[in-house]
């Protein structure tokens, strides 16, 4: 029996014993320790507990603890408390608690409830500013995710792919914006887990071993940067490589395409300018604020005949600027003269002194502006041979009176003004005409050249009808031009009222030839139509339409002449008036038809030849000569005609009506464009 007292009595003791080093752990743990009922009541709680809940520790027993639980994590705290007591294992949750201190505070509680289940222990730790560093850190990276996703600069993160030997094979992209997605024309999700090879931008074309840039940077230990070209999406990009780690390779991506074709601009309107200032046809200086030349073109370098070195440097008056030297002139104050000058007056005349010491008079043009600093100003001053300039304007109101004699002419026929208003309106330009006038057409054959140049030879052919034409003017009254059918000349011979015939408009015709031969065209190269006034009250526009008849159908009836009149048309000037009208084609349908219908076009032509050979009143040998046929071959053409007119060749009306009719054929055939 003391035996077993003295066994009960150690096994207190040793209990004693492990209760103090209990106490002793739970009331100096680090963590809080609390102790809570069924209810959630506080029945026991070490000091760093207290610490924790802000109180002493005698004050929060008795206390609910949920009392001191945020209410956005109170249900969280009920349903780990409600685990606790009903599971046999340890629970834990993390939730925060607003301390008697007014503080909020996040712990982590693990604990596990008694056999009994009467009460359960609680270990209480202080996560605050772990919880804070994870919050910080979930909010940083939707901040930066967010600004990765909205970067302007398209960027790739790729993890690389070696070999055994540690050599790059191809990389996988881990990650990449919208930008760069978008650069490449394809959806971000078909992207991402892809080989660079497969869908990068480098993929695009083969120019281009984008491998080595790995090893660039590691050895540079720092971020490459290049430019590059993608033909196939025909974009310029500035490009960086970056190694984040060894096993990374990260790109960024900048559209430099519209900045590139800037630069381009930049240096063609450069290059375009220097071309511009270089090759101008006139003097072009910049002065310093001193009056210095700064520059000169090289036509003004070769007018003045100067050395660039030798003007370079040195004030505009003296070289330039002709100074008198009977008197002792002051450089600076001529320069700031010329200044009041030009803010009043941008232009004017100044003589100016060539290198040789000739005397020169050259329009100046001058503008001040700013360098691109803003600091300093400068003049460009545009200067041209005023005595130059004179001729050329002279030579510009030449060809414009020249066009509005043109235009006159050729909108009054084809307007048909009366003769009053031609009269007059020729007068305003200074053109004296009154009747009776002799017009004529001239039509000029063009050379034909060997082919190439072809815009060069219609520029020259041009030039050329328009010296024939001015050639052409007369001195006297009169007026040439030039229209869509050749170069018109009217002639004013008022002293020969009662001498002008047909003869002496040819001899006047044949003249204007002649001047036309004299100055450009092809001896045989030149054919005139002509006409004259055989009444007072003849319109010059009557005239012009029938010298263009006789031009135009003169060579149906004599093909050999190039001098054809009105006159020559005789009566054939009655059928040329209605050569188009319905009747006129009538008539040729009604004489000609059922030949021109035939359907072998080889036998039409040989008939209608012997047709016209028989009309012509020649005789059965002279047509067998012309057409070198047989004259039992003609006998046999002429009852095949017959048959197929339904006529008799033998009446000399039905010949006439058809002669006739073979001549307005042929005519509508060789008639030229007109209007």
């Amino acid at each position: 029996m003391s035996a077993e007292v003295h066994e009960l009595l150690r096994e207190q003791e040793a209990l004693a014993a492990e209760k103090i080093i209990f106490d002793d752990l739970f009331e100096n743990a680090p963590v809080g320790y609390v102790v809570l009922g069924s209810d959630g009541q506080i029945r026991q709680l070490n000091p760093a507990g207290s610490i924790l809940l802000g109180e002493e520790n005698h004050r929060l027993c008795g206390l609910w603890f949920d009392g001191f639980v945020s209410e956005p994590d109170r249900s969280e705290y009920n349903a780990f408390l409600q685990r606790i007591f009903q599971s046999s294992g340890r629970e834990s949750c993390e939730i925060g608690i607003n301390n008697r201190q007014d503080r909020l505070l996040f712990v982590s509680l693990e604990g596990s409830a008694t056999r009994d289940l009467q009460e359960c222990c609680l270990m209480m730790r202080d996560v605050t500013e772990s919880r804070i560093v994870k919050q910080s850190m979930v909010f940083n990276e939707s901040k930066y995710r967010t600004l990765f996703e909205n970067l302007n600069v398209g960027f790739s993160y790729h993890l690389l792919q070696k070999d055994a030997d540690g050599q790059i094979l191809d990389s996988v992209i881990l990650e990449a914006n919208p930008v760069y997605a978008e650069m490449l024309g394809r959806p971000l999700s078909e992207l991402i887990g892809r080989k660079k090879s497969e869908v990068g931008l480098f993929s695009l074309t083969a120019d281009f071993d984008w491998r080595p840039l790995y090893q660039r940077s590691v050895s540079a230990g720092q971020p490459v940067t290049f430019e590059y070209y993608c033909k196939h999406l025909k974009q310029w990009f500035l490009i960086m490589a970056f190694v984040p780690s060894p096993q990374h390779l990260a790109f960024i991506y900048l559209d430099t395409t519209e900045k590139k074709q800037k630069e381009q601009l930049a240096i063609e309107t450069e290059r375009r300018y220097r071309s511009l200032v270089c090759e101008a046809n006139a003097i072009i200086m910049i002065l310093n604020s001193k009056g210095d030349i700064s520059f000169m073109n090289d036509y003004g370098l070769s007018f003045f005949g100067y050395r660039s070195e030798e003007l370079i440097g040195q004030s505009v008056f003296g070289p330039i600027i002709r100074l008198d030297r009977d008197k002792q002139q002051d450089i600076r104050k001529l320069f700031a003269i010329f200044k009041m000058k030009i803010k009043r007056h941008h232009r004017g005349m100044i003589e100016s002194l060539t290198r040789q010491g000739q005397r020169v008079l050259v329009d100046w043009t001058v503008q001040e502006c700013q360098d691109f600093t803003g600091d300093e100003a400068r003049f460009v001053a545009v200067g041209i041979d005023a005595i130059d300039a004179r001729k050329n304007q002279r030579e510009v109101e030449k060809h414009l009176d020249r066009q509005r004699r043109w235009n006159l002419f050729n909108d009054g026929i084809s307007r048909r003004l009366s003769h009053s208003e031609l009269i007059g309106a020729a007068r305003q330009l200074g053109i004296v005409l009154s009747p009776p006038y002799v017009v004529g057409l001239l039509e000029i054959d063009r050379e034909v050249k060997a082919p190439g140049g072809a815009g060069r030879e219609v520029v020259d052919w041009q030039s050329k009808q328009d010296g024939i034409t001015e050639a052409l003017q007369p001195w006297e009254a009169g007026a040439a031009w030039k229209t869509r059918d050749g170069i018109a000349v009217v002639r004013s011979f008022p002293d020969a009222a009662d001498k002008m015939n047909a003869k002496l408009a040819r001899t006047i015709a044949e003249e204007m030839s002649k001047r036309a031969v004299q100055f450009g065209a092809k001896t045989n190269g030149v054919r005139v139509g002509c006409a004259h006034s055989t009444h007072p009250m003849q319109s010059i526009a009557e005239l012009y339409e029938q010298a263009y008849a006789a031009l135009s159908f003169g060579p149906v009836l004599s093909a050999a002449n190039r001098l054809h009149h009105w006159d020559d048309l005789g009566f054939y000037q009655f059928i040329v008036k209605d050569l188009h009208t319905g009747m006129a084609q009538q008539f040729v349908e009604d004489q000609l038809g059922p030949l021109l219908q035939m359907n072998r076009s080889g036998a039409r032509e040989e008939l209608l030849d012997t047709l016209r050979e028989i009309v012509s009143g020649h005789s059965a040998q002279v047509i067998t000569e012309r057409l070198h046929i047989h004259r039992q071959t003609l006998v046999f053409r002429k009852k095949g005609l017959e048959k197929i007119l339904d006529v008799d060749l033998d009446s000399a009306e039905v010949v006439l009506n058809i002669a006739i009719a073979l001549k307005m054929m042929s005519m509508t055939e060789k008639e030229y464009p007109h209007g």
